[in-house]
């Protein structure tokens, strides 16, 4: 099974990853990381490594699968 476009690892952007999990970690951990005022989006997943990785979100698509409002 191939891994998800734009997963952030510690081997795929450490500098992004470790801002993610700090902010993962401070907010009590969370299911999300999100950024920007919800702009930017991280789903936090457990890989079968044992891993914390996090898959970003298309902002179209989790609205689409949910019962938010669509916004305009």
């Amino acid at each position: 099974m191939t891994e998800p476009a734009g997963r952030v690892t510690p081997l795929s952007d450490f500098t992004l990853w470790k801002s993610l999990y700090d902010q993962w970690v401070s907010e009590g951990r969370p299911s999300t990381v999100v950024r920007g005022a919800g702009a930017n989006t991280w789903v936090y997943v457990q890989h079968t490594s044992g891993s914390d990785v996090f898959d970003p979100v298309v902002n179209k698509d989790w609205y689409d699968s949910t019962s938010f409002p669509r916004a305009g």
